[in-house]
């Protein structure tokens, strides 16, 4: 009846312009890639970390998937997997979408190729992947969450499965 509540009090509403949101695959491969494959260190390295914590796994044996060596690997390999991934099945700029059949046949292509990676790189010798103390697992989590957000904020990245970095701008005015 009286507008916006604020008109009804006799403020004046700011409009706040608005930009089109820019779609997670504009960003290119390369930040992707580098978003990618942090989030998927945060998210190994805490997974362990808590893993290890609680059980009783032989530092001496082979470290398997959780050594640290098949941590990075796993996690640029994802990254260049779900960056290319994005890319392919972006629509184009002219518009067009990517067919239905393509989006299923790429997705779980990429996931196979990536989890048999993860898989080997389970086979590497502990001399070269050893397995670290849960604690370090989860320090290495803490600290790739740190680097996730500041990429997030210096790439201005938003989207993707972790969402955004940045909150909207409050006017104190």
């Amino acid at each position: 009846m009286f507008n916006t509540p604020a008109e009804a009090l006799g403020f004046k509403a700011k409009q706040a312009a608005e930009t089109p949101a820019r779609g997670y695959a504009t960003y290119g491969f390369w930040p992707l890639m580098v978003d990618n494959a942090i989030a998927f260190f945060m998210m190994f390295s805490f997974m362990f970390g808590l893993t290890l914590m609680f059980s009783k796994a032989n530092q001496a044996g082979s470290a398997g998937a959780a050594g640290i060596t098949s941590l990075v690997l796993t996690s640029l390999l994802g990254g260049v997997f779900f960056a290319a991934v994005t890319m392919t099945l972006a629509p184009s700029k002219d518009g067009v979408q990517t067919p239905l059949w393509k989006k299923i046949v790429v997705s779980v292509g990429a996931f196979v190729l990536w989890f048999l990676a993860y898989m080997g790189f389970a086979y590497l010798p502990s001399i070269i992947n050893p397995l670290l103390p849960g604690w370090v697992y989860l320090i290495l989590a803490v600290l790739a969450f740190i680097g996730f957000r500041f990429w997030r904020v210096k790439t201005g990245i938003q989207g993707g499965f972790l969402g955004s970095a940045t909150r909207p701008r409050q006017d104190t005015k």
